[in-house]
């Protein structure tokens, strides 16, 4: 018998590596990998001699934005050879890793090809709902692109958007506008502008992205979503904020969008 499981667990590991792999080429085979991950065993790390009645996880620094990360792996060998004398090592079932560890940041195998996941894609995959492409702005465009106040009722994307937005500390301010010259008859595309720290940059756009998916489906609409640096020059500075950081103002300019 113990042969026997020994077996399942080896072939449910290369079924699992398989689908990873293929996930890098193809965006279509997410979802078949994501619920074979949210059923098979994971490997992260805790503290040492922790008093915590919780399990409380290991995080660390992204190196080039400093945004902290969770790490988990899918292979044991994988998360002993990132252990070290001052943590150890736990097992779960990814979506008791998922469901434990909401609103943190996780990255997958960290020392091999790594997998970012953030916080309101993990709600998409608890829920069974396949992740959607990321449509960052096209930052080669020859000079910024022209955009203008969006018209018309815009509160199906700017709800969402302040809720989710309210929970990234690094964005200071949110904007929206379409392109200049829609074609009479078309829906506009829509472009949101978001100021936000490098560490919370792709956070922002994967976020947005999530929420958005589902109405911009029902609306039809085309959203886009460009980000500047607080320490940037910012050419889109005239269009109406929907979302301002307490912190930074006390209300946005135009709460009067809904």
């Amino acid at each position: 018998m113990r042969r026997k499981n020994t077996a399942t667990v080896a072939e449910e590991k290369a079924t699992l590596e398989e689908l990873m792999t293929a996930c890098f080429h193809d965006p279509s085979a997410e979802p078949a990998f994501f619920e074979a991950l949210l059923g098979a065993i994971v490997y992260a790390h805790k503290p040492c001699n922790d008093s915590s009645p919780f399990i409380r996880l290991v995080q660390f620094p992204h190196p080039k934005t400093g945004a902290l990360l969770l790490p988990f792996f899918t292979d044991l060998r994988q998360a002993q050879a990132a252990s070290s004398s001052h943590v150890e090592i736990v097992k779960m079932t990814g979506r008791e890793l998922f469901e434990a560890t909401l609103g943190a940041v996780l990255i997958l195998n960290p020392n091999d090809r790594y997998c970012l996941i953030y916080p309101e894609e993990v709600q998409l995959i608890l829920a069974g709902t396949a992740i959607p492409p990321v449509r960052p702005l096209n930052k080669d465009e020859e000079g910024p692109i022209e955009l203008e106040p969006a018209a018309g009722e815009c509160g199906w994307l700017i709800k969402p958007l302040r809720e989710v937005f309210a929970q990234i500390a690094g964005i200071v301010s949110a904007a929206l506008g379409q392109r200049v010259g829609v074609e009479v008859g078309k829906a506009p595309d829509l472009v949101i502008v978001a100021v936000v720290s490098t560490s919370d940059e792709e956070r922002v756009v994967h976020a947005a992205t999530a929420v958005l998916a589902d109405a911009c489906e029902r609306y039809g609409a085309n959203v886009d979503i460009g980000t500047i640096h607080p320490e940037e020059a910012n050419p889109w500075a005239s269009l109406p904020t929907f979302y301002a950081r307490p912190d930074d103002m006390t209300e946005a300019k135009n709460q009067s969008i809904h």
